[in-house]
């Protein structure tokens, strides 16, 4: 081969076949809607590309499995399906790729919208059947920029009682002399200690003026109580203020990173320093059908519970998803999850987290626990493995974070006193006690039937692959 030989450009539209996924992606893709793209990225920025153009490559990488702005920019030079595209053009750099991605962020996502619904419209994807489940991605966050609300709330306290007794010896020490002057109050509130702090460190830089007190600094140099007073009441006065920005930011979570403030820490199922150490992360929920991702959302909650009912909502009023049945493994199984879905008339297809456990035969002879205990409806008790009854003690009510109320019943063994299986039952040492909500008890019996039927274990077999393979791209 000759090197310097010159060679004749390749007819690019002849090399691509007629079935190449490119050429149905633009047929699709020309479809939809650019009016938002057109007014804002007519031509991104200062480069030749349109942002219909930057779009349609993004796609074709997600399809083609590339994802990273590099790896797109080598496919743009080096692979036929990406230059059919370009139509003569030269390939965009990474950064170009990359900034438009942060850029049009929100446009791109009405377009992924559109796709959805367009293939949906034209039969390629059936929502009858949803299949959901997360997974905990890293995020681009140091690990070690931790703010915990536990210690965040035990520092707090600790400097409120130190605020308390520097406010009574402030007060002993110059109040007498200057409550002519300045009227203080000295009783403790947390509502308006940031005001208060305010007031006394004014009142101390007054006491400092009318003495004449200069401030000194460094090694060997004595300081005045006043600047010392001034410096601890400023060093408080700085931790308030610290302290709130962290509420603030912290909200009902329990962590977050100081370099990523909406992640929070989580045990990652990737573990790679196998010291089950927590990290910055988000717990990134998806909703597959037929193998297409229809709709993804990202959380700052670690566990799935609290995720299910914001994100079918997110589904259905945001990706105009029309649902029947969501299928769902055991994390999201709870009392409030199964009456959202009731309300929204949508069968459940959610794992039980004791199904497992049921098909192991032992777990029938487990006489602790409440399903294996017999039940009398008409007189509300019911019968342990001792034959003894436990009748109703008490009814609760009980809130979840989200603010979902379940009602409880409470049961007590009449006499557990003398029991030979006490040991086996419970370790109480008074009687033992059961707590049980009806509704859940019926709810979780129902999504068994459902699960168990030769549909629902079509279903249940179908949900790990398509979600699993969907992770796994």
């Amino acid at each position: 081969m000759n090197p310097n030989q010159i060679f004749l450009p390749i007819d690019v539209v002849t090399e691509v076949s007629k079935n190449d996924p490119v050429r149905t992606l633009y047929s699709i893709t020309e479809e939809l809607d650019y009016t938002l793209m057109n007014i804002q990225f007519p031509v991104y920025h200062n480069t030749k590309y349109p942002g219909k153009l930057l779009f349609q490559l993004i796609v074709l990488g997600y399809i083609k499995g590339v994802f990273s702005s590099r790896k797109i920019e080598e496919a743009c030079i080096d692979r036929i399906s990406f230059k059919w595209l370009l139509q003569g053009k030269k390939a965009p750099d990474h950064s170009t790729i990359a900034n438009f991605r942060k850029d049009a962020a929100e446009i791109i996502e009405d377009l992924f919208k559109q796709l959805t619904i367009l293939l949906i419209k034209m039969g390629e994807i059936d929502t009858s059947n949803i299949f959901i489940d997360g997974t905990k991605i890293e995020a681009m966050a140091n690990r070690y920029t931790f703010v915990w609300k536990k210690a965040v709330t035990k520092n707090d306290a600790k400097m409120c009682e130190k605020i308390k007794t520097s406010l009574q010896e402030i007060k002993r020490r110059y109040y007498p002399k200057y409550k002519s002057e300045y009227k203080i109050t000295f009783k403790y509130t947390y509502k308006y200690q940031t005001k208060r702090l305010r007031k006394v460190l004014k009142l101390l830089h007054y006491i400092k003026e009318r003495e004449g007190v200069e401030f000194v600094h460094g090694k060997g140099k004595k300081k005045h109580q006043i600047q010392k007073d001034i410096e601890l009441f400023k060093s408080y006065l700085e931790r308030r203020l610290k302290y709130d920005q962290h509420y603030e930011k912290l909200g009902d979570r329990n962590s977050y990173s100081k370099t990523d403030k909406d992640a929070i820490f989580m045990r990652m199922k990737d573990d790679y320093m196998l010291n089950g150490q927590l990290k910055p992360a988000y717990n990134m929920q998806i909703a597959v059908s037929g193998g297409y991702g229809v709709g993804c959302m990202a959380f700052d909650k670690a566990n799935d519970l609290h995720t299910l009912k914001p994100f079918t909502d997110y589904l259905i009023e945001y990706c105009e998803l029309i649902l029947q049945r969501i299928i769902a493994d055991a994390g999201y199984e709870s009392e409030e999850n199964y009456v959202y879905l009731d309300e929204m008339n949508l069968e459940s297809y959610i794992k039980p987290k004791n199904y497992e456990q049921s098909q192991n035969r032992n777990y029938s002879k487990n006489i602790k626990l409440r399903e294996n205990m017999a039940y009398n409806s008409e007189e509300d008790y019911y019968l342990c493995a001792a034959k003894r009854k436990l009748v109703l003690l008490n009814k609760i009510t009980r809130k979840s974070k989200s603010g979902y109320t379940a009602d409880i019943k409470v049961y007590e063994c009449e006499d557990c006193s003398n029991c030979q299986l006490k040991v086996k039952c419970t370790k109480a040492k008074g009687n033992r006690q059961i707590q049980v909500s009806e509704k859940m008890i019926e709810y979780r019996k129902q999504s068994t039937e459902n699960i168990t039927s030769d549909y629902g274990a079509q279903l249940r077999m179908n949900r790990s692959i398509q979600v699993e393979g969907f992770f796994g791209l």
